[in-house]
């Protein structure tokens, strides 16, 4: 029993040393890093994250708004207190424009959401109410699709066709 352990920890010890030695085939590059002795941490990439129509995000204080019917609001705000929203626009020179990755037949376009805010009739003394405002929540890619076409069929070049009053004797080119 002895015997047989030393003899399987003497191939351990010789396996092992074996793989240490530098055992590398000839035109192998020695700065590469051998993945069977080493267990090599993995690399966390970055993704590059990159949008088809650019946008930024900020916080806005406006001083007034635009209803879902089209009035204009004014926004409560005293010394104590300003409403904020956050609000996601396209970056300039991008609305209007070809989205990236997909040129043909796209344009970016500003998206708009309401959301709740305390306001009144511009330039008027009437109660402050809750309301929906207009804002800015994103610039989307909108993709216009053309009517389908369909593809014509094209017969084999050189190919030629037969009337059926010949019978199939004479070919027509």
């Amino acid at each position: 029993m002895r015997v047989e352990n030393l003899y399987l920890m003497s191939l351990l010890v010789i396996g092992v040393y074996c793989r240490a030695l530098d055992a590398r085939p000839k035109g192998h590059k020695k700065q590469r890093i051998n993945t069977d002795l080493h267990q090599s941490s993995p690399r966390k990439r970055t993704p590059l994250v990159s949008e088809c129509c650019p946008s930024v995000t900020e916080i806005i204080r406006p001083q007034g708004g635009i209803s879902k019917s089209g009035r204009i609001f004014e926004l409560y705000r005293d010394h104590n207190s300003t409403q904020s929203f956050y609000q996601t626009s396209c970056t300039q020179g991008t609305e209007g424009k070809p989205c990236r990755y997909v040129r043909a037949n796209s344009t970016c376009v500003q998206r708009y959401s309401y959301t709740y805010a305390l306001v009144r009739e511009f330039d008027s003394n009437a109660q402050w109410r809750l309301d929906y405002i207009r804002i800015r929540s994103g610039c989307t890619c909108d993709v216009t699709v053309g009517p389908s076409r369909k593809r014509k069929r094209r017969g084999r070049k050189g190919r030629r066709t037969f009337t059926s009053d010949n019978k199939g004797s004479i070919p027509i080119e």
